[in-house]
């Protein structure tokens, strides 16, 4: 009996010295953690963020009418535009809208001690393009809306080294057909890993189409506000872009066009915009094929009831 009593005391010391391992290995990585942040965000980042080749120390609010400032003493994590993971304190998006007053080229290894980043805006600052060879692995969203990428090659360089993009915004860039044509024909890698795709307020016509035909796991794309004018190479799309929930062809001119048609085959469409296009009632006779289709918008078109009754009838 005396034995089985010291056995289970042997046991109990055995269990309680590796319950107070466990302790101290906890506190291990809680200082770890503690040297390593500062105020919720980390040092390191802190620092990056701060040594960024940025114009302003600060952003306009258009909602308080106020500058908010980048103030060193405080949680970077609660500076505008740095949106960090609650749990760890790591940044994960940065939104540097209109950062930029000059003419500039970005190099990602400014960005490379981010290492939990999934979203950059960049959007209003004219960029020019891409330099260096760093990379941003985790990065799923870029945003290049408003710069200076006007050539295949500025856009290329800022392409390369983003192995995980899923969201890519390239809208008002001035960007002519045969450029971004060669972006898609030299970066395949966006056909199969895009979801999202907005290439908006650009001088884009239906042969852009075309090349958009690979761009399999697409959700949503963004067309709007360039030189569409018929239904040319639509048809084209059908048989790959199956995912596709979102199509923006808004302020584009489709009076001449049986857009309803030109769409049909779109299997999974489920919003619709053709705002300001130019429309007949003739342009969306055929738009009730949309199998899908739940969200429509067709403000800013002269559509006129009484023709839709001749139309109807006819």
């Amino acid at each position: 009996v005396m034995l089985s009593y010291l056995r289970d005391g042997e046991e109990v010391v055995d269990s309680m010295k590796q319950k107070m391992k466990s302790v101290r290995v906890c506190f291990l990585i809680f200082l770890l953690l503690e040297t390593m942040c500062s105020e919720g965000c980390w040092k390191e980042e802190k620092q990056a963020l701060l040594g960024l080749p940025l114009d302003y120390p600060s952003s306009w609010n258009f909602y308080t009418d106020s500058f908010i400032y980048w103030n060193v003493d405080t949680d970077c994590c609660e500076w505008y535009g740095v949106y960090c993971n609650s749990s760890t304190g790591r940044v994960v998006g940065l939104d540097l809208y209109w950062w930029k007053s000059t003419e500039q080229y970005i190099n990602y290894s400014d960005f490379s001690v981010f290492k939990d980043l999934k979203n950059l805006s960049l959007a209003s600052n004219n960029i020019a393009g891409c330099v260096g060879d760093a990379e941003l692995p985790n990065l799923e969203l870029l945003d290049m809306f408003d710069n200076k990428l006007d050539t295949a090659a500025s856009i290329i360089s800022c392409l390369d080294g983003l192995p995980s993009l899923k969201y890519l915004y390239l809208g008002f860039n001035e960007l002519i057909t045969s450029s971004l044509n060669q972006v898609f024909e030299s970066v395949p890698k966006l056909r199969s890993n895009l979801k999202t795709l907005d290439i908006r307020w650009n001088y884009l016509t239906n042969d852009i189409l075309p090349s958009l035909e690979g761009f399999t796991s697409l959700k949503e794309l963004n067309l709007g506000e360039n030189e569409l004018d018929s239904n040319l190479n639509f048809e084209g799309l059908w048989s790959t872009l199956r995912n596709l929930e979102v199509l923006d062809l808004s302020h584009n001119n489709f009076n001449q066009t049986d857009i309803g048609y030109a769409l049909s085959g779109l299997s999974s469409l489920n919003s619709l915009y053709l705002t300001q296009s130019g429309l007949s009632w003739r342009s969306i006779s055929n738009i009730s094929k949309l199998s899908s289709l739940e969200n429509l918008f067709l403000y800013g078109n002269d559509l006129k009831e009484s023709e839709s009754i001749l139309w109807g009838s006819g």
